[in-house]
């Protein structure tokens, strides 16, 4: 055997050893270390009462989760190279000598076959991007245990009508760059009461490994799993236009209305389970839900959404789950986005939930209104747009974040909106702890000059500031404390040229890098020595392709730290 064959060997062991229903697989031995390393930090920075050591916490946290979510993506990377060298079976050799293409053909049962028959199927594509080989099926594909089918770029699977679930993996099945067309007009008005839990495209059932998929015009869900299967991981996945209420309805958006006929980007009633660098756009409903009893545990790790047609209800709920979930590098905050005044925010009423380094319209935990809390919540280096943090419970941690305010209502409401005749409204950054014990420190407030500002009530309260006027302004610029921050690049998403701005609190001999997803440095931004101060530099991407990428900032510090943030910008072209 030759050592690229052991490696092979070793790498499947690596995800599939472990497949019995119970078992921890081996890939998520990082993401259980990124929560360890995220309870620790919490617990520490409970007791911590010097605002300096407070950001030195935080740095460090934030270079731990880094080190754990390259080895979790690179494994990932791996895995999707190991399955696509493996010799698989093609789909066109149980189809007739010359198939229908065009989507029009229910070929269900061939495509059953092929792939009860082998351990690896092909969906063979055209070869032309501008002509692809679409595959027409019903619903009911059932991919057996352990089992994997494989897409080519040039190929779609079309779903016609029919109602239930589009594809169902079970224990250890895997799914890789397949496209799927929902075609949810074809579901319309013939089949208007599809309803969203009966036109999920992927339904996983344990153990699932979902990467590099796309999906688009679903009638509902685009994956989900429901039920007692954990450890389902879904990587670099794209997931746009689910739910149909614009085809029932006539609407634009969901509204806490038309639930039946809504969509979401991913739903995970379950535990153990983890989204990793996708991108929901113009769900109905939210992009990403781990909600009501069955479901906890799940972590969200630089999960985006972007919205340009309708008006999602919310971009990430944890909403009244068993058990905590983690998000780290989520961020949902594009200007560009509709309804950005309030839609594309965080719901969090789960005890022990923690959101760190994400942003968004708005984050709430608990909501006075609803009675409903979200106890031993955790929010580290977090910012929102246009609205900002209302948080409401037992023990919350609230530490590095900044909220830039755009209007003078409150953010403690579900959807964080203006009421001009509601008293319920509140500050723009809220923070009250019910059992007097929490901490609120190194938050900064960008507030509208009459806006209603913050409140901190019953926590240790360390260095919190309020800054009146726009943080973008040249004017505001002199009056922000010197400290080290890599700011969200202006615009985002870009085409093709964006700036990136950061700050430094001290001389520093600086590198600011860009990388693709899959960890490779694209382009040095900025490199050499630079004193204190802020500083914006511009970024070309014309030679890239649309996507995801990181750009990241490592300063060695004069006073001999060495510090390090990152954050994503999106490419759209």
């Amino acid at each position: 055997m030759t050592n690229s064959q052991k490696c092979l060997v070793i790498l499947s062991v690596f995800f599939i050893l472990t497949s019995a229903a119970q078992a921890q697989p081996l890939w998520y031995n990082d993401v259980q270390a990124m929560w360890d390393e995220s309870t620790i930090a919490r617990s520490e920075l409970m007791t911590m009462t010097d605002s300096s050591i407070i950001d030195q916490r935080v740095d460090s946290l934030r270079m731990r989760l880094d080190e754990y979510i390259a080895e979790l993506r690179s494994s990932c990377i791996t895995r999707v190279q190991e399955l696509q060298s493996q010799a698989a079976v093609s789909v066109l050799n149980y189809l007739s000598e010359d198939p229908q293409l065009d989507g029009s053909v229910d070929y269900i049962t061939q495509i059953q076959t092929a792939v009860d028959s082998n351990e690896y199927v092909l969906l063979e594509g055209s070869g032309d991007p501008e002509n692809p080989s679409i595959y027409g099926m019903t619903i009911g594909l059932i991919l057996p245990p352990g089992h994997v089918l494989l897409g080519d770029s040039t190929a779609i699977l079309r779903r016609l009508p029919s109602s239930g679930h589009f594809i169902t993996l079970q224990d250890s099945a895997a799914i890789v760059g397949v496209n799927i067309h929902g075609n949810k007009h074809a579901h319309y008005p013939e089949f208007d009461n599809l309803k969203k839990h009966s036109g999920n495209a992927i339904d996983m059932k344990g153990h699932n490994f979902v990467a590099n998929c796309n999906i688009w015009e679903n009638a509902g869900i685009a994956v989900q799993t429901w039920g007692n299967f954990q450890y389902n991981l879904v990587y670099n996945c794209t997931f746009e236009d689910c739910g149909y209420i614009d085809l029932k309805y006539g609407k634009s958006h969901y509204q806490g209305s038309f639930d039946k006929n809504s969509g979401d980007g991913i739903y995970l009633r379950a535990y153990h389970n983890v989204a990793l660098d996708c991108m929901a756009k113009d769900a109905f409903r939210w992009g990403y839900t781990t909600s009501h009893g069955g479901g906890g545990y799940c972590t969200y790790i630089n999960c985006d959404m972007y919205n340009t047609r309708y008006k999602t209800y919310g971009f990430i709920d944890i909403e009244g789950a068993d058990h905590e979930c983690l998000i780290i590098d989520c961020d949902g905050d594009h200007e560009e986005s509709l309804w950005q005044d309030y839609r594309n925010g965080f719901w969090i009423s789960t005890h022990g939930t923690m959101a760190l380094f994400s942003s968004a319209n708005f984050f709430v935990s608990g909501d006075d209104v609803k009675e409903k809390r979200g106890d031993y919540v955790t929010i580290i280096g977090c910012e929102t747009i246009d609205s900002g943090f209302g948080v409401w419970g037992y023990s919350p941690v609230l530490v590095k974040n900044m909220a830039n305010k755009s209007h003078n209502c409150g953010t403690l409401r579900f959807d964080a909106r203006c009421r001009p005749d509601d008293d319920k409204t509140s500050s723009s950054f809220y923070v009250n702890a019910l059992d007097s014990i929490g901490i609120a420190a190194n938050n900064t407030l960008y507030e509208e000059l009459g806006g209603p500002g913050m409140d901190i009530l019953n926590v240790t309260d360390i260095n919190n500031k309020m800054i009146i006027g726009d943080p973008s302004s040249v004017e505001m610029e002199s009056t922000i404390p010197k400290k080290f921050s890599l700011f969200q690049n202006y615009p985002n998403p870009f085409n093709p040229v964006t700036n990136i701005s950061f700050q430094l609190e001290t001389d520093a001999d600086i590198t600011l890098r860009v990388f693709n997803l899959n960890g490779q440095q694209i382009a040095t931004v900025a490199d050499g020595v630079f004193s204190t101060g802020y500083y914006s530099v511009q970024f070309d991407g014309s030679d890239l392709p649309s996507g995801m990428y990181l750009y990241k900032l490592t300063a060695d510090q004069s006073d001999g730290s060495l510090k390090s943030v990152s954050r994503k910008m999106l490419i759209l072209k």
